[in-house]
């Protein structure tokens, strides 16, 4: 028994041996052929010598001729990817020193633009100034009718200043531009809304705005818009004629948006509420910084007085509907 146990010891060692020395090495593909009578011969093909150290001698010239190659094919793709490299580098570098000669020259064309403008910055400073002064404030008004020349619009294109006649007729259909009147004693403008200038002012509503052709409308009554340059406290009379549509009709096709479908005193220009809605989208502008910088567009000194406590409360209401509208118009 022991004979028999020592034999199967050796006959293990020597399979053992063998399998060793015959084994694949790492770097090598097996491929399994079948031939027609069913019968698999394994294939062992070597991809690199390098991993067969422990099976051919390193004195055989067959490897050192093979390990030469290899090595030099080595060398040369290591040489290809440190000259990609230091190609990158080079471009990388390029483009930094592209974009800095870019800004540098931007800043030149910027810096000579600067001093350009330096050497003619008190025609410029006067031409500012000239528009908060009124020259005419002694002269008569060309229309003929004796009165001073004290009211100015800085909203119309090269508007002179007028009497308050032509100033009224010439705004019938922009209501809400500003009138700058000449004070005598303080020498400034100061801003009024439209329909302050007189008593019997207001912004009429239907008849494409003219007051006269409208023969059944109703008391003038106290009204908040809300436009881009402001918040206006101005008077609106809406049309009561035979067949007129209602006050939230009116109002629309004005171009105001109402604030409340109940007995509207407060409303907003589209103007404002498409103006709102891109810069929102833009620069994710509130409605509270929107409404307050309207409020110091209205009276940048005294904004505490603007009427814009009840606007603010019901303006973020108003553009839910306003954009929902919106919406669908857009989609069809």
């Amino acid at each position: 028994m022991s004979q028999r146990k020592s034999k199967r010891r050796a006959q293990d060692d020597f399979q053992a041996q063998s399998t060793k020395r015959i084994a694949p090495p790492r770097n090598s593909s097996t491929i399994h052929h079948i031939d027609a009578r069913g019968s698999v011969t394994q294939i062992t093909s070597s991809i690199s010598t390098k991993a067969l150290p422990d099976i051919i001698p390193l004195a055989s010239p067959t490897l050192q001729e093979a390990d030469l190659d290899d090595s030099s094919d080595l060398g040369e793709e290591h040489d290809d990817e440190i000259a990609e490299e230091h190609v990158g580098e080079y471009k990388t570098q390029v483009r930094m020193l592209l974009s800095t000669q870019s800004i540098l020259a931007h800043l030149r064309k910027t810096r000579m633009a600067i001093d350009e403008l330096l050497k003619h910055e008190y025609i410029l400073q006067n031409g500012i100034f000239q528009h908060y002064e009124n020259p005419f404030a002694k002269e008569l008004c060309l229309c003929g009718s004796k009165k001073m020349r004290h009211i100015s619009c800085f909203e119309c294109f090269q508007h002179p200043a007028r009497c308050t006649s032509c100033f009224v007729n010439a705004h019938q259909h922009s209501p809400l531009h500003w009138a700058h009147v000449w004070d005598v004693e303080d020498r400034c403008f100061k801003k009024h809304d439209y329909a302050s200038l007189s008593d019997s002012l207001f912004v009429q509503l239907g008849h494409d705005g003219d007051s006269a052709a409208c023969r059944g409308g109703t008391t003038p009554i106290l009204f908040t818009i809300v436009h881009t340059n402001g918040v206006h406290g101005t008077r609106l009379r809406f049309c009561a004629c035979p067949g007129s549509p209602t006050k939230i009709t009116q109002l629309t096709q004005a171009r105001l948006f109402p604030a409340t479908t109940v007995d509207p005193h407060t409303a907003f220009t589209f103007d404002v509420l498409t103006e709102f809605h891109h810069l929102n989208m833009q620069s994710k502008c509130s409605a509270f910084d929107y409404m307050h910088s309207l409020k110091r567009l209205t009276d940048d000194m005294f904004s505490e007085r603007t009427l814009v406590s009840s606007a603010l409360l019901q303006f973020p209401p108003n553009l839910l509907v306003a954009f929902s509208i919106h919406t669908k118009l857009s989609s069809g």
